[in-house]
């Protein structure tokens, strides 16, 4: 198509190693960024309810517990103590 020269270029000459890549942008010029680092709680699924499935760092849960567990975890991480409250009388 006639499009793809003209965008084959800008990908190439923006994405080009050793150069021409993405600038930061202004408040970000000068510092040094942060690598990015990720910590695995684990992996929960929720199968039927009232059954699920938790695997926490080598802790398994499975069925009710399990589900307890998911929706502790869910509790958990929400940030604000209201929302957590509508969230729960949301499940009971």
């Amino acid at each position: 198509p006639p499009m793809a020269a003209p965008c084959r270029a800008w990908r190439v000459r923006r994405y080009r190693p050793g150069g021409g890549g993405p600038r930061p942008p202004e408040r970000l010029r000068g510092q040094t960024i942060q690598p990015f680092r990720w910590l695995d709680l684990g992996s929960m699924a929720v199968i039927w309810p009232c059954y699920a499935l938790a695997d926490l760092r080598g802790l398994h849960f499975t069925g009710l517990v399990g589900w307890m567990v998911w929706a502790l975890a869910h509790l958990a991480f929400i940030p604000d103590t209201e929302n957590r409250i509508a969230l729960f009388s949301k499940w009971m």
